[in-house]
């Protein structure tokens, strides 16, 4: 009788540990990126940006927004209100519930983790002089659930 619910548990544990450890690497070559003064700019398109922040991370495989299914190891997602999402139909940031309309990107990491980037190409630089701090995000994890991780942002001053 617990074995189920044990093996969803286990399941969700990994797929949190996952999602927690490609955040974290993704701000990692962020910082990377601060720290050499390329964020001291706007990037035009995502693929420009990723095209930096490429340099940073291990990519076994990128994919355009026209080919994100290349990317991801399924067709569909859940959303967080059950729905199907067809991942092909995530070709902008505005598509991913983001406010803006960049185009995306897909990244498959070394590790097998599949990423799909959306840049603000209206976001304010930082530079390696701008203060930071550090704050707590949402991240879902699926089934309506929800962990937190760390973000650095800019701080006003």
């Amino acid at each position: 009788m617990l074995l189920p619910p044990f093996i969803t548990n286990f399941n969700e544990n990994i797929y949190t540990q996952r999602q927690v450890n490609v955040a974290q690497k993704v701000t990692k070559a962020m910082e990377q990126m601060r720290s050499l003064g390329l964020l001291n700019e706007r990037y035009a398109t995502t693929e420009l940006f990723v095209d930096e922040l490429e340099k940073f991370l291990k990519v076994s495989k990128r994919c355009d927004n026209e080919h994100l299914s290349e990317c991801w190891p399924s067709k569909t997602v859940k959303t967080s209100d059950g729905r199907d999402f067809n991942i092909n139909n995530a070709r902008t940031g505005n598509n991913l519930n983001l406010d803006y309309n960049s185009d995306t990107v897909g990244l498959v990491l070394a590790d097998g983790a599949a990423i799909i980037l959306s840049y603000n190409t209206d976001s304010d630089p930082i530079s390696e002089n701008d203060r930071v701090k550090t704050v707590f995000r949402e991240l879902p994890i699926g089934h309506n659930k929800k962990n937190f991780f760390t973000e650095r942002v800019q701080q006003q001053i």
